[in-house]
């Protein structure tokens, strides 16, 4: 097994740990709202035994299906998703045995405290999460670029998480911009939307951005050239993503990122032209080249006059 796949001990330990403890609190809650802890002792002992079952469930279910892990990132809607799932068939199996064996059972018991305790759980994550993200970001450094992003979909997003995530992030993202009218509130990873692509430049003065990053991996070439040309002028640099034919698995990374080159407006990759390969059909011969202004022909046409 790779290093990358191996799944640290306390994490684990720490997860279910805290999933038993959802329980029991959810168990405590219930008992305190519903009946101020005045129970008879027969109550009391349901409770318990219902409680010590469902851990015991949560536990079992939870690494007979890879929740503890690593099956999916904490804290994501994956994870989230799979632990309610969990959650829901311990207190489905944990009832059904319940009822078997004494039907008096409390089914406020049954069906509100699964209910609170999946609430806990899922609320330990969130701060689990909340404080790994805040612990990995970066405060930047001198020699990161500072910069606003132009698009605020997945592809920003991906950006935004990789910069915080990375060690030495070669760009410190101040603010976005996007034309959605629907992401004028949207915030990327606590970075704010604060303006559309018409208020590029500016928002990128008031920021002191000394880059743009076009964050739209099917760009437009009249976009790419509006905002080239924007940018040019402003003295920013232009960086863009990489369209998705370029991509693995449409994923965006850091080091793909690139500066933006006249070949971006093509659309496709440029052509390559073995200018030793014709060189025999065209010497000493008059040639017309037709759309010499493009890649396919320009390289050839130049070849052609210099020789």
């Amino acid at each position: 097994m790779t290093g990358s796949m191996t799944v640290k001990p306390f994490k684990p330990a720490l997860l279910a740990g805290w999933d038993a403890l959802s329980w029991v609190l959810a168990a405590g809650a219930f008992v305190l709202v519903r009946h101020d802890f005045d129970l008879s002792a027969n109550v009391w002992r349901e409770v318990v035994v219902y409680t010590l079952t469902a851990i015991v469930l949560q536990i079992g279910i939870g690494f007979r299906t890879h929740l503890y892990l690593g099956r999916s990132r904490i804290g994501s809607f994956d994870e989230t998703t799979m632990l309610a799932f969990v959650v829901g068939a311990v207190a489905a199996i944990d009832a059904g045995v319940a009822l078997a064996f004494e039907r008096s059972y409390s089914r406020g018991l049954l069906l509100l405290v699964p209910v609170l305790a999946l609430l806990l759980m899922a609320f330990g994550r969130w701060a689990y999460r909340g404080t790994a993200d805040l612990r990995r970001r970066p405060t930047g450094t001198e020699e990161a670029i500072t910069a606003v992003v132009y698009g605020a979909g997945d592809a920003g997003h991906q950006i935004a998480q990789l910069v915080d995530l990375s060690d030495e992030p070669p760009y410190r993202i101040l603010a976005f911009v996007d034309d959605d009218p629907a992401k004028r509130f949207l915030r990327v990873r606590g970075r704010r939307v604060v303006g559309r692509g018409d208020a590029l430049i500016e928002v990128a003065r008031q920021h002191g951005a000394k880059a743009v990053i076009l964050a739209i991996t099917k760009a437009e070439p009249a976009l790419l050239q509006e905002v080239a040309d924007q940018c040019q002028v402003a003295g920013l640099e232009f960086v863009v993503v990489p369209p998705v034919r370029e991509l693995i698995g449409g994923r965006v990374e850091l080091e793909q990122l690139r500066a933006f080159n006249i070949a971006d407006l093509l659309g496709r990759d440029t052509v390559q032209t073995d200018l030793s390969a014709i060189a025999g059909l065209v010497s000493g011969q008059v040639v017309l080249v037709t759309g010499a202004g493009g890649s396919t022909a320009g390289e050839p046409a130049a070849g052609v006059d210099g020789g």
